[in-house]
């Protein structure tokens, strides 16, 4: 590991340029900012590049000079899972890790807002959700638990978990139910929360209700063998047909399939 971030031009398929942003550590997480003025002394609309790593730094880096502009703080721990939303008018940022803890960061003002604890084990996974026109935070790691945070306020909102011994079972067969990817899936009328990680397939949640709403990739066999493999990362796309969900994982494939779970087309 070279602690080294490279930026590409996508069209002509080229490195552009590559800086050091955590000189010791792993970086594990990277995404865009764009600031909406010049108070970190970039032009206003220049984007700026956020990083975070195993030194538990949260980095706001120049992509044009390759210099950190401010750090925004530390956790206790690796960060693990870390992303950018809009709430209440304000620009935050959400980031966890090894510590156990949930951190809500105002990312324009630099400062953290929350440290929110309740998980048992390390968290690996983060995102926004919508739910009745409210943004919320959706968190999931070790402890199998989902868990939804109001931003705004600093309080858990609510708790998800199988409570049906058929959906426990096959977590328990297929790995205990870490979770390592979480997602909005922006349907009608409501979004789904779909979760990846050490369970039978893509797991689909009501973030509304709490209540599980549908499996992803799993045919319902008790076996080791989901169609979708130990899942690392999700992502969507849409389509005029509505949201389509990709799922990557240890079964070295990308699956592409729609919102309600019928498999699309998988041969990446």
């Amino acid at each position: 590991m070279d602690h080294t971030i490279w930026l590409w031009d996508p069209v002509a398929r080229r490195e552009v340029t590559r800086y050091t942003g955590h000189p010791t550590e792993r970086i594990t997480q990277l995404c865009a900012y764009r600031p909406s003025d010049d108070r970190f002394g970039t032009a206003a609309g220049d984007d700026l590049l956020v990083t975070a790593g195993h030194d538990g730094v949260v980095l706001l880096l120049d992509p044009a000079t390759g210099e950190g502009v401010h750090v925004m703080g530390e956790s206790a721990g690796q960060v693990q899972g870390m992303c950018l939303f809009r709430a209440g008018g304000v620009d935050l940022l959400a980031t966890v890790g090894l510590d156990a803890v949930v951190r809500i960061w105002d990312i324009a003002g630099g400062t953290l807002k929350f440290a929110l604890t309740g998980h048992d084990g390390w968290i690996h996974a983060v995102c926004p959700v919508t739910v009745g026109g409210q943004v919320l935070v959706a968190s999931g790691g070790d402890d199998g638990i989902i868990r939804l945070w109001d931003p705004l306020g600093g309080q858990l909102v609510r708790s998800m978990k199988p409570r049906d011994s058929v959906h426990t079972a096959a977590i328990e067969m297929s790995g205990g139910g870490t979770i390592y990817a979480l997602r909005e899936v922006r349907s009608r009328p409501e979004p789904w929360l779909a979760a990846g990680g050490d369970l039978p397939g893509v797991w689909l949640w009501d973030p509304a209700t709490g209540r599980a709403g549908g499996w992803v990739g799993w045919e319902g066999a008790l076996d080791n063998h989901p169609r979708c493999g130990w899942v690392r990362t999700l992502a969507t796309y849409p389509t005029e047909t509505g949201p389509h969900l990709l799922v990557a994982g240890y079964d070295d494939a990308v699956k592409l399939f729609t919102a309600h779970g019928q498999p699309g087309f998988t041969g990446f």
